[in-house]
């Protein structure tokens, strides 16, 4: 009985329970989907995150990766291939046709060997290649290239890789060869000098027993001297 003063509740209907059990159906799914957004959106932000961190990484190992499609010569760059090659980020990948824009001849023809290589055994390959750019950047680069073979039938399906800018450690093996030079040239002219000493030192030596050999009034003296 209800407390005087207070209002019984009043009673549901036959009609008003379906009714409550089907907002309660309703509001699952919808629960359901807004979790499955935020999960999706999270994955996605991580995502993001650890592509800037590749990119990052990437800019300062002055290291660029890429992909290429051995079916239409197509490939794709990372940013970085593009700061290492001198280009605009924005444009496209230069294609394995149009690799002659970027390298010297010399290097080009190594290029071409390597893919053919690769595709035919499966093999990595490791090229050093010097650029010569339509921007006029020169240098050198290292590029490394595997195979991907699809999961079923094996086939070799995109040659993927890196790019590493060794303009520098080049410059500096150049220096130490250089010093290399210098530092034999340097050994081999101090044995010159220490063999002609030695003769210098028996010749003058001959000289002072010639000298005693001889009167004080000998002509030969002075030649002697």
């Amino acid at each position: 009985h209800p407390q005087p003063g207070t209002r019984a509740a009043r009673p549901q209907t036959h009609q008003e329970r379906p009714r409550r059990r089907a907002l309660v159906h309703e509001e699952r799914p919808r629960a359901q989907t807004n979790l499955a957004k935020t999960e999706r959106s999270r994955l996605v932000e991580e995502l993001r995150a650890s592509q800037r961190d590749l990119e990052e990484a990437q800019r300062i190992a002055h290291v660029g990766s890429w992909t290429l499609d051995p079916a239409t010569g197509e490939a794709t760059w990372s940013a970085e291939m593009y700061r290492i090659l001198g280009l605009d980020p924005d444009g496209p990948a230069i294609a394995l046709a149009d690799i002659s824009t970027l390298f010297s001849p010399e290097s080009v023809a190594r290029v071409g060997p390597a893919v053919e290589h690769t595709l035919a055994s499966g093999e990595p390959w490791q090229v050093d290649l010097e650029l010569a750019t339509p921007t006029g950047r020169t240098g050198w680069v290292a590029s490394y290239g595997v195979a991907e073979r699809d999961p079923r039938s094996g086939a070799i399906t995109r040659i993927r890789g890196t790019m590493q800018d060794v303009t520098e450690q080049r410059r500096l093996e150049d220096q130490l060869r250089q010093a290399q030079r210098l530092e034999a040239v340097g050994q081999l002219a101090g044995g010159i000098a220490h063999d002609f000493n030695n003769l210098l030192t028996a010749i003058r030596g001959y000289g002072e027993l010639l000298q005693r050999s001889l009167g004080a009034d000998d002509p030969r003296r002075a030649d002697a001297d």
